[in-house]
């Protein structure tokens, strides 16, 4: 238990210092999706706090619903002098998902497009579930509120991240999507604190 507790600490001390960016890293001819002009309100993102994002995306071939495509994420926090690839465990980490099931907005039934409230109130034009017509949708400034970790897990909520999301088409096989996000989380814990969940005095 005691070298496991050392490497958590070790890890919540590391330093964050990657600012955010999203880059399209698909080279395929039948791309199905363009995100362009991503801004946040607050760089490193404050976890817990609130972050204001603006968007475009571009639906370049409609998605019409499951089964289509999938999503397969690989998610990867920076240790030491390298990258650590997050497992994927019970559905939650590097693991793969059937596109349209995660986009599938059945937690917003009454929001216009099925989108969360926040969306749905800035910007009502905003598709946020399959299916999705071809058309470019922008995303008015709209805040969200990002909850606290578990205290667990608040080590978790200081560090750098690279997120990458390739869309594969279920028939062909054939990647028609790529992103690449890097960022950097900020927690209201510094150092060991983030382990034990114990917040910073102000």
């Amino acid at each position: 238990m005691l070298p496991i507790v050392s490497m958590l600490c070790l890890v919540a001390l590391t330093s964050a210092t990657l600012p955010f960016k999203i880059t399209d890293c698909s080279t395929s001819p039948n791309k199905i999706v363009r995100i362009e002009n991503v801004h946040l309100s607050q760089d490193p993102v404050k976890i817990p706090g609130n972050e204001t994002v603006t968007a475009d995306v571009t639906i370049l071939q409609s998605i019409a619903g499951t089964g289509h495509y999938n999503v397969s994420l690989r998610i990867q926090r920076h240790v030491f002098n390298g990258w650590v690839e997050a497992p994927c465990i019970h559905d939650f980490g590097s693991c793969s998902y059937d596109l349209c099931t995660v986009l599938s907005g059945k937690h917003y039934q009454n929001t216009t497009h099925h989108c969360p409230i926040e969306i749905a109130e800035t910007s009502p034009d905003f598709e946020c579930a399959c299916p999705f017509p071809v058309g470019t949708y922008h995303l008015n400034p709209t805040t969200a509120h990002i909850d606290n970790l578990a205290s667990y897990l608040k080590w978790l909520a200081q560090g750098d991240y690279k997120v990458e999301a390739k869309i594969l088409d279920t028939t062909t096989h054939a990647e028609v999507g790529c992103f690449i996000v890097q960022a950097t989380t900020a927690s209201d814990c510094t150092g060991i604190q983030c382990i034990f969940g114990k917040r910073h005095e102000k």
